[in-house]
């Protein structure tokens, strides 16, 4: 599903891997996702005071899907992500991959307990056809998103919006 919640952890799936400057990049941006996590709940907040609402199935959905990737059904997604990171990296990667599971699981219970309750029992249930998803535009003063852009050749980086 096409989410803030899917699009922050997809990015790592575009990200090279092939040198050890590669994952040192990859060890600054998962140590990012925690907050970018904290953002993007911030931003949902935002919407629940405007009474903006994406369906509470996609809620769910996100939920879900946060919490297979923050380890709630087996392994947490980044830990084996940060597996085939050089030795001297690994304490870092493996210290960030842990916070952005803790991340990850706060995720889904704010959206599994706060968000999608919220969003069932609201009279207008989601957001105006102008604005269809919350996720995709309710977002806090000041806050940025992480989004993938193309860099020189075939590889990915993730950037600021600009």
């Amino acid at each position: 599903m096409g989410s803030p919640v899917s699009a922050l952890r997809e990015v790592f799936d575009l990200t090279p891997t092939e040198t050890a400057d590669d994952w040192l990049a990859i060890a600054q941006r998962i140590e990012a996702v925690p907050h970018a996590y904290e953002q993007l709940l911030e931003s949902l907040r935002v919407g629940m005071q405007r009474r903006l609402y994406a369906a509470p199935r996609q809620a769910a959905a996100c939920a879900d899907q946060a919490d297979t990737w923050a380890g709630t059904y087996g392994e947490p997604w980044f830990a084996g992500y940060v597996q085939a990171a050089p030795a001297a990296l690994r304490p870092r990667l493996d210290e960030a991959a842990r916070q952005a599971a803790v991340a990850l699981a706060g995720v889904a219970r704010f959206l599994r307990h706060d968000y999608a309750p919220a969003a069932a029992a609201s009279p207008t249930r989601s957001a105006p056809s102008a604005t269809p998803s919350p996720f995709a535009s309710t977002r806090a003063p000041g806050s940025t998103w992480p989004r993938a852009t193309r860099g020189r050749g075939t590889n990915w980086r993730a950037s600021k919006p600009t």
